[in-house]
């Protein structure tokens, strides 16, 4: 994919063409940025145009040499892709020493050897010191791109040895554009740009995860009958919350809404604007029982439960303890 075939992030593919058409490409860069909003995409594209034996005058790949047809493919050992090792949280010491071995071996097919570094905020202290040698004294050919969603976690010493490149968030034109050109139309759910908050990546796994949808129904269920509840439904809720810990932004993010329109409801009546108009009678009749107030109070609950989460405290305890209060508060 060349960089005209990509939506949106136009500061950032202006200032790398110009770095590969006048032959100015530094050695390593960091892509910063919220996951999901195209930072591997660009790097990949970027890679392309740095390793095309038949580059165009704007610095675009031709996509017929062989590196080209090599990257279409996923088969070119020019570029490398460094992530997580799968059952890990980090990115320890030794998938950094086999890229400080393979940074020995000149390219095969072009001029340049292109190392990806994918969750770099996951780069344990002793692998980012590791790093550091190579980013000190890199070979001519080798261009290292760190894509990091955490620029805190990263140690100064490496951070000023990098050209920072901040990825913008999209804008809903932007977003609505790059889902209709994967044939995914979002109509008039303004939920999905909500959710996305100017991040492609979440708008398109809002359409293409077979689980949200049963997840966003039954989320439904929970915060319209959580009033009306008993001790019983409090558990049945929080055990399903919890079961839900790989879609726990979209969990968060879907309570909140849901409590912001009936607060809305509450307050506006039928002049509200809701984010999720096809469940309005049910959000509607919820409205008339838990009111403005004790709706914006639960918004709050929920949203200092997640920045907790966020912080790493227990996601079973911060669930618990939140609808523990969720209730009381619905209650009282």
């Amino acid at each position: 994919m060349s960089f005209r075939d990509i939506i949106g992030q136009e500061n950032v593919k202006e200032i790398l063409r110009e770095a590969v058409t006048t032959g100015r490409v530094g050695h390593a860069y960091m892509f910063l940025g919220s996951d999901g909003i195209g930072k591997l995409t660009v790097a990949k594209s970027f890679a392309e145009m740095i390793m095309c034996a038949d580059m165009g005058a704007n610095g675009e790949s031709c996509g017929v040499c062989k590196a080209c047809l090599m990257n279409k493919n996923g088969s070119n050992p020019d570029i490398r892709i460094i992530d997580i090792p799968e059952k890990k949280t980090s990115i320890g010491v030794e998938p950094i020493r086999e890229m400080q071995e393979d940074v020995l071996t000149a390219p095969m097919y072009s001029s340049k050897k292109v190392y990806i570094i994918r969750h770099a905020e996951a780069l344990s202290v002793a692998a980012q010191n590791v790093l550091l040698k190579t980013l000190e004294e890199p070979p001519a050919y080798v261009v290292i791109v760190l894509l990091c969603s955490n620029i805190s976690l990263m140690l100064d010493t490496v951070k000023s040895r990098v050209n920072r490149l901040d990825f913008a968030r999209y804008t809903d034109d932007e977003i609505r554009q790059a889902l209709m050109e994967r044939m995914l139309d979002p109509g008039d759910d303004k939920v999905v740009f909500s959710y996305a908050d100017g991040i492609v990546g979440r708008a398109i796994s809002y359409f293409q995860d077979d689980n949200i949808n049963e997840v966003r129904e039954s989320l439904l269920n929970v915060v319209t009958g959580l009033y009306k509840e008993g001790a019983e439904f409090r558990i049945n809720a929080t055990s399903y919350v919890i079961k839900q810990k790989d879609y726990k932004e979209f969990v968060f993010f879907t309570m909140m809404s849901f409590y912001r329109d009936i607060a809305m409801v509450a307050r506006y009546g039928k002049y509200a604007e809701v984010q999720n108009p096809k469940h309005l009678d049910i959000l509607t009749e919820t409205a008339g029982k838990i009111g403005y107030y004790r709706s914006v109070k639960c918004i709050e609950l929920i949203d200092k439960t997640w920045l907790r989460i966020k912080q790493n405290t227990n996601y079973e305890l911060a669930v618990g303890n939140m609808f523990i209060k969720l209730q009381e508060v619905l209650n009282g």
